[in-house]
């Protein structure tokens, strides 16, 4: 679930089955969500055994998946 895909044409995809796979942070996947008034994201990092978690009471404008890179990298020491 976390190896990223291919489209039929054999390109590969930045996303895995429901994970996304992050450039920006090697070895880092995502999954982010809400309804209506809230807003979630999930990141984790498993070759680190880190993980972040962001739940928002508001929704719009990627407010938590905006948030849970930047707590990771905190986590991690990366900048």
């Amino acid at each position: 679930m976390w190896i990223p895909q291919k489209t039929s044409n054999g390109k590969q995809t930045p996303y895995g089955i429901g994970w996304a796979i992050d450039d920006d942070l090697p070895h880092m996947v995502s999954r982010g969500g809400g309804e209506w008034g809230t807003s979630t994201f999930i990141m984790m990092a498993p070759e680190q055994r880190a993980g972040v978690v962001v739940l928002i009471n508001l929704n719009g404008d990627n407010l938590a998946s905006d948030l849970g890179p930047e707590l990771m990298k905190i986590v991690l020491g990366v900048r």
